[in-house]
């Protein structure tokens, strides 16, 4: 199972699953667990870091409570078998996902009074460093510039539907993340969603509109085409320009409920 993003708290419980230790990257675990912030190794700045609010309900397991953790406060589903743990003590567990022996992503769960796990922190490393494989492993997508240089995810990125609502062909393209109202696009082959729920139509066989304009963005073969004031984007195949679909703008932010 992935954790994947769906939505943009940020920015998509389960049962036990026994979390995959990588053997890569620093371990604490003869010393003091340090903070989310502290166990990182960016090479740049640290992306974001937050503390969670104590959830009501706990999980029996601390693999479950780092999905659910996430999953409920922000829309993030991601494998527990991306990640390792970096120290385990009594009533307290830090996981890490490495790339190239440092960690990018680090998140504490913690177990309460009422023997209950649950998340308390996270943190993690601006994905647009990582390539295209190591973003995917802890749900990201990035675009990629005409250059094939990353392009900041806070101007684009693509986020997983949610396996636990059923969503595995849904697909969330979220322009201008730190907009007051940042632009959600929809891509529902499946038609999970409504009118109710989506400004236009998703189509796999579209025509590209004559004011749609090439952002310069690519990513798994595809061009991504946007309209000024338009309802919808458009994917278009780089090999084949015939190829377009067509993807809705959500009203709002969609996120998995269940």
């Amino acid at each position: 199972m992935r954790m994947r993003l769906v939505g943009a708290a940020v920015l998509v419980a389960a049962g036990s699953v026994a979390a995959y230790v990588m053997m890569s990257g620093p371990s604490y675990s003869d010393g003091p667990m340090p903070s989310v912030r502290g166990a990182l190794g960016c090479k740049g700045e640290v992306y974001v870091a937050r503390q969670v609010a104590r959830q009501a309900t706990g999980e029996p397991s601390a693999e479950a409570a780092l999905q659910s953790g996430l999953l409920s406060t922000e829309q993030w589903w991601l494998e527990t078998d991306a990640v390792r743990v970096a120290h385990n003590a009594k009533n307290k567990v830090l996981y890490v996902y490495d790339v190239d022996a440092s960690a990018r992503f680090s998140a504490i769960v913690e177990r309460d009074d009422d023997s209950q796990w649950r998340l308390t922190s996270w943190a993690m490393c601006d994905p647009d460093a990582l390539t295209n494989s190591q973003a995917e492993a802890i749900g990201y997508g990035v675009w990629l510039d005409a250059a094939g240089a990353p392009v900041p995810t806070d101007r684009v990125m693509s986020l997983h539907g949610s396996d636990r609502c059923g969503w595995q062909d849904v697909g969330f393209i979220l322009l201008n993340r730190d907009a007051d109202k940042p632009l959600v696009l929809v891509n529902d082959p499946g038609r999970h969603f409504t009118d109710k729920q989506l400004m236009s139509t998703y189509s796999g066989h579209a025509t590209l509109p004559d004011d749609a304009r090439d952002s310069g963005w690519r990513r798994g073969g595809f061009s991504l085409w946007t309209q000024p004031f338009g309802d919808a984007a458009y994917l278009v195949n780089l090999a084949d320009p015939s190829d377009v679909v067509r993807l809705p703008r959500a009203r709002f932010v969609i996120t998995c409920q269940e």
